[in-house]
This record gives structure tokens, C-alpha cells and sequence, in this order.
């Protein structure tokens, strides 16, 4: 709950309402992410590459440290313009989707109170946003909490 409460403190989530969705076809943004390499060993995927792909795609690409390394490198965190702040949350919400879909998994479970097979809560949580996942533990831990 930690991580994800850190996520939540620090607005981390991606906020598809709160962004412009049309960030990914900004032209500013477009000529510097073609530019931008993810990986040192990879020069084939660029910024602009990574954000194209589908979530299902992106999610097992790039490990944690591929992220870190990256956005260091890229010194993506000290970039202000509004379609790189979008890409911010985006690959935070991408980096940390299988971290926060793992963790929500048990609570989903008992809050279905089991009635539904694993495979089908996968599934479930597998389109929901980090943010929803977050808000499925914590509510978990309140319930633990009332009893």
C-alpha cells in the first residue's frame, strides 16, 4: 500500500479526463520524442515508438530498471510542456501497472467474495486503471480496518 499510496499523494495516476488525449500528436512533442531513445542497447525504440504501442504491448517491454535508466537519462522529469507531463503519467501508469494489478488481485477477489474464477478477475482488473486498482486495496484495507 505504500507504493501506491505514494502514487496517489504525488498525483501519479493518469488522468485520461484531466488530459488533453491529443498530447501523443502535439508536433513539438512528436519531433523530440522521435529523437528520444529508450534504451542505450536498443536504438530502434524511441519515445515515440513506445507511446504508439497498445498498453498490452508496452507493459512487458521495458523492465523497471529500463524505466528508471530511461528517465534519468532522458531527464524526462524536468520536462514542464503539458504533452510531456501526459507522457509522464502515461508510462508511470504503464510502468507500474503490473505492480498495482498484482496487488489488487486478493482484495478484487474477496470482494466478489470468491464467487468469480480467477481468470475472469484477471481479466477485470486487466482494463482498469492504476488509479481504480489503488482505490480496490484501499478499500480492502478499510474493510480490514471496520472488523
Amino acid at each position: 500500500m505504500t507504493i501506491m499510496q505514494f502514487f496517489a499523494n504525488y498525483e501519479l495516476f493518469e488522468k485520461s479526463a484531466k488530459l488533453d488525449e491529443s498530447w501523443y500528436e502535439d508536433k513539438e512533442f512528436l519531433s523530440e520524442a522521435k529523437k528520444i531513445t529508450i534504451r542505450d542497447n536498443d536504438p530502434e525504440l524511441s519515445l515515440y515508438d513506445l507511446v504508439r504501442l497498445r498498453p498490452e504491448e508496452e507493459e512487458n517491454l521495458l523492465t523497471y530498471a529500463d524505466y528508471l535508466k530511461f528517465w534519468y537519462k532522458s531527464k524526462l522529469c524536468q520536462q514542464t510542456c503539458k504533452p510531456m507531463v501526459a507522457c509522464q503519467l502515461h508510462l508511470s501508469e504503464i510502468m507500474a501497472r503490473g505492480f498495482f494489478r498484482a496487488r489488487a488481485l486478493d482484495p478484487f477477489l474477496e470482494s466478489t467474495r470468491y464467487q468469480i474464477p480467477i481468470l475472469c478477475c484477471e481479466k477485470i482488473l486487466k482494463n482498469l486503471k492504476n488509479e481504480d486498482l489503488f482505490n480496490i486495496c484501499l478499500a480492502a484495507e478499510i474493510q480490514r480496518w471496520k472488523i
